[in-house]
């Protein structure tokens, strides 16, 4: 009889977010969300330091353990932790980046991006193997959420796959995140994500954040003035930056009236608090950090660029796949970019071209 060799585990905590149940649910690829049992959880935490920090804190010994991200991933029977993580645990890690953003287009929601707070690999046969790398948070949250700095992320068991029959609405968005990133590099894609990722630091200013979302804005839109996005030339009415934002909006199944709120916002330069007179403002080094302005601007920016990315997503999909008929139909060069094309099709459904929704959505 074979002995089952125990796989390699990957754990990373998911500070300031809440999971409403017991079991696991897969986020994508091979990476699960669950919540450890507290024996586990002590092992993978080290529980003299935890318990430390809890009395230094005035709480309990024992704290519920946070929902997790967790990878299995099946090593040889000759390997131990050491070889295992280096054959496996980059694959790993980069499945937990995905999950990661996953989660955060998904829907809104804050926790704190989980390699700052501590990555653990384990291999448990008859004792626990543990490689532990701390990051610069890992203490932060033991004594409870008191430091989040936005409401916190609600994940459902129901947005996750519990069934081979049918995947979770978050694994369906994870799979296509990943699909479109094997493609060929895009450097668009890539500065919006890593922008929009880098809005949810834990200790950034306001302006930090403002600042991010914006780069990731002009990565996908151009700036506010921009005719030429991705070097494609958009004339008319329907090639201004209003135009396409507001189709953008409009192609993501918002209502004619909440588009134009988000459009009135995100353009507005002369009224305090608006998008254009935030961004003026950060962009000349002014100060918007404690003004009590940038507050819940910070969150509607990245609602709007949330919106976006899904959008680009997906249009880069059909992109992929559709490239010379897109190149056709919408009167694109052979060499178009693929952020030139996806405001090419902006434009055109900007201008009541319909045919052009089924690439938004």
């Amino acid at each position: 009889m074979t002995a089952t060799i125990a796989p390699l585990s990957l754990y990373l905590p998911l500070w300031g977010a809440h999971f409403d149940n017991d079991d696991a649910g897969l986020v994508g690829g091979q990476v699960l969300s669950c919540i450890p049992d507290a024996e586990e959880w002590d092992e993978i935490q080290q529980r003299e330091v935890a318990n430390e920090r809890r009395r230094i804190a005035g709480l309990p010994s024992q704290s519920p353990p946070p929902v997790c991200l967790v990878v299995f991933n099946q090593r040889h029977a000759d390997e131990g932790l050491d070889q295992a993580v280096m054959r496996l645990g980059r694959q790993m890690l980069s499945q937990v980046h995905t999950s990661v953003l996953a989660l955060r287009l998904f829907k809104q929601g804050w926790f704190l991006t989980p390699d700052q707070a501590e990555v653990c690999f384990a291999i448990k046969e008859h004792a626990w193997d543990l490689q532990r790398t701390p990051g610069p948070y890992r203490q932060a949250f033991l004594a409870g959420d008191a430091q989040m700095p936005f409401p916190g992320y609600e994940l459902k068991i129901s947005e996750l796959t519990t069934s081979t029959k049918q995947k979770g609405a978050v694994t369906v968005l994870w799979e296509q995140l990943n699909t479109v990133r094997s493609h060929a590099s895009n450097g668009s894609l890539d500065i919006a994500l890593e922008n929009f990722n880098r809005s949810y630091g834990f200790q950034l200013k306001p302006s930090q954040r403002l600042a991010a979302l914006f780069i990731a804005l002009d990565a996908m839109l151009g700036g506010f003035h921009e005719t030429e996005p991705g070097g494609v030339k958009l004339s008319g009415r329907e090639g201004k930056f209003t135009q396409r934002f507001k189709a953008a909006m409009l192609a993501a199944g918002e209502d004619f009236i909440a588009a134009n709120q988000q459009l009135g916002w995100l353009n507005e330069a002369g009224e305090p608090g608006g998008g254009r007179w935030l961004r003026n403002r950060i962009a000349h080094g002014d100060d918007v950090d404690f003004t009590g302005i940038s507050g819940g601007s910070q969150l509607r920016l990245q609602a709007i660029i949330r919106t976006l990315l899904r959008q680009y997503i997906s249009f880069l999909a059909h992109w992929h796949n559709r490239r010379d008929e897109l190149c056709e139909r919408l009167a694109l060069p052979e060499n178009c970019s693929p952020v030139g094309a996806y405001n090419a099709a902006l434009a055109a459904y900007a201008a009541e071209d319909a045919g052009v929704a089924a690439l938004l959505c």
